[in-house]
């Protein structure tokens, strides 16, 4: 589908079962629905869509090898664009402006979150959880209600060269949960995180029941905490904390 434009409606575009479809160039205003819906379908890619005032943005279901890329998503109600059961995914240089997350990212082991701009999110700009080997990189999250980025079971998790401001609960948490083993070969590099943490007890930078490698990072007027780690074994060095 090529250049499709939608306004008003339940939902916009929804694709089930069909390998390589491929979504470009759409503009979709208004549906109280899921603007882009994909489900059961291999390598499936949205490019160059613009997503306004909607319900959910993007949603992929089973569709190992999904591209998300060029996508702007101002206004929606819920999700910018959710992934499900979608292994080696791929979202890059999008936007999403408000909505409960920006990316959502649920058992898609492999994914790659590169480019992004999250702001104004309620819950998370950018959230990863049960994905093993997850990357974020060279995105900015900014004036989310709650984390940045927040990966949570993604180990080896690889989030470097981020800006994350303005956030109410810490600006990056890598958080492998209690109930598994504790998750290693975490790598946090090059990032930046500014006045993070105003919930209580938040700050700028968290590792949870995980370890790995923190450097070269910028952690500025965090509140209450610049960098906290719990787990014993990790390696921190280079950082300015501050």
């Amino acid at each position: 589908l090529d250049g499709v434009a939608l306004d008003r409606g339940a939902n916009g575009v929804r694709i089930s079962t069909s390998d390589g479809a491929s979504v470009r160039r759409a503009t979709i205003e208004r549906v109280t629905g899921v603007a882009v819906s994909i489900a059961g379908s291999t390598a499936p890619v949205v490019d160059g869509a613009s997503l306004r005032a909607v319900g959910d943005g993007i949603a992929v279901t089973d569709g190992p090898g999904v591209l998300v890329r060029g996508v702007g998503v101002d206004g929606a109600a819920g999700v910018g664009a959710s992934i499900v059961s979608s292994a080696a995914a791929r979202i890059e240089d999008c936007s999403f402006v408000e909505g409960s997350y920006g990316v959502r990212v649920q058992v898609a082991d492999g994914v790659t979150v590169v480019g992004v701009q999250a702001t104004g999110q309620r819950v998370a700009g950018i959230a990863v959880a049960d994905s093993a080997k997850t990357v974020v990189a060279n995105s900015i999250v900014r004036d989310s209600g709650g984390h940045g980025i927040l990966v949570e079971r993604g180990a080896p998790a690889y989030v470097r060269n981020n800006l994350v401001a303005d956030t109410s609960d810490w600006g990056i948490d890598v958080d492998d949960g209690a109930q598994v083993a504790v998750g290693s070969g975490h790598v946090l590099a090059f990032n930046t995180v500014v006045r993070c943490g105003a919930a209580a007890g938040a700050g700028g930078m968290r590792l949870t029941h995980s370890i790995g490698e923190v450097r070269d990072n910028v952690l500025a007027d965090d509140a209450p905490i610049g960098l906290r780690i719990d787990t014993p074994g990790a390696i921190v060095h280079h950082d300015l904390v501050r």
